[in-house]
């Protein structure tokens, strides 16, 4: 099922490290390439595909369905986690976060597999953007014995730390905040979540 021909994640997203752990643009930004992975979750506008079942560095990505270009966000209704997919699509540096855009190619070549979530700290994640942290960009990901340190701030974003750092846990995949509310009452700071498992987003200036 592996495309004859194509542009490895890691490729795309791959950036030398020149020693001032800036965060940098992918080097082939602008360009239309077509690659492959496994969908790690699916959102009402995109989904996220990793090259291996256990997320390797670089090697994690974004695909964005705008609602003006490329295939219709009606497509990500037939997508499920665990598909393995091939993708033809421009290569986009949106504010840090390295995406693929608008697809105009979008092939399911097996299903049913099975992903594996990486583990990371949430100091290695980080807030600000930065090469360490930018590795993780699209994968799945597992953080262990992470504290709440705040509730919900207005865009559903709570930062959480494991003892190494702070990052920020987000409402990109399920309404965050309601949910452990939910389960685990009114107040969120202070609380140690034993283990949770995402994907892993640059956006609004944060990992």
């Amino acid at each position: 099922g592996t495309p004859t021909s194509s542009v490895s994640l890691y490729d795309i997203n791959y950036v030398a490290d020149d020693g001032t752990e800036a965060c940098a643009g992918s080097p082939l930004d602008g360009d239309v390439v077509t690659s492959h992975g496994y969908i790690s979750a699916v959102t009402s506008d995109g989904f996220y595909m990793q090259q291996d079942l256990t997320g390797t560095l670089w090697g994690g990505i974004f695909v964005y369905f705008p609602t003006d270009s490329g295939l219709s966000r009606d497509e990500l209704a037939s997508l499920t986690e665990g598909d393995y997919v091939e993708v033809t699509a421009e290569v986009e540096e949106y504010y840090g976060l390295t995406e693929l855009l608008a697809p105009t190619v979008l092939t399911v070549l097996s299903s049913g597999h099975t992903l594996v979530p990486l583990a990371v700290s949430t100091g290695t994640l980080g807030t600000s953007c930065t090469r360490t942290g930018e590795q993780y960009e699209g994968l799945l990901v597992v953080v262990t014995e992470a504290q709440l340190m705040s509730e919900p701030n207005n865009y559903g974003e709570i930062e959480m730390d494991d003892g190494s750092g702070p990052t920020q846990l987000e409402d990109g995949l399920l309404s965050t905040g309601s949910h452990l509310t939910y389960f685990l009452g009114d107040t969120l700071t202070g609380i140690t979540l034993h283990s949770i498992t995402g994907v892993v987003r640059f956006a609004y200036g944060s990992f």
